[in-house]
């Protein structure tokens, strides 16, 4: 996770924001620098959802299964 956590922060600071729903988590930003970091996020969908704020347990164990199923969006 603590690896994982650094490649979470560097994509934050070249600009991906993070938004949540009940649907599933939306990954925004330049063009480029979504393409870049997709593949990784959706690798690691359980700790993309873990790192995200906003979320108790409940939410987060539906969330993981929404994700478990469909991609995350850019």
């Amino acid at each position: 996770m603590d690896d994982f956590k650094k490649y979470f922060d560097q994509a934050r600071k070249e600009g991906l924001k993070f938004t949540t729903s009940p649907t599933g988590i939306t990954v925004r930003g330049e063009k480029g620098v979504v393409s870049r970091w997709l593949p990784l996020l959706k690798e690691n969908r359980e700790q993309v959802i873990n790192l995200v704020d906003g979320y108790d347990e409940m939410e987060r164990d539906d969330l993981y299964k929404f994700l478990a199923t469909e991609p995350v969006q850019p």
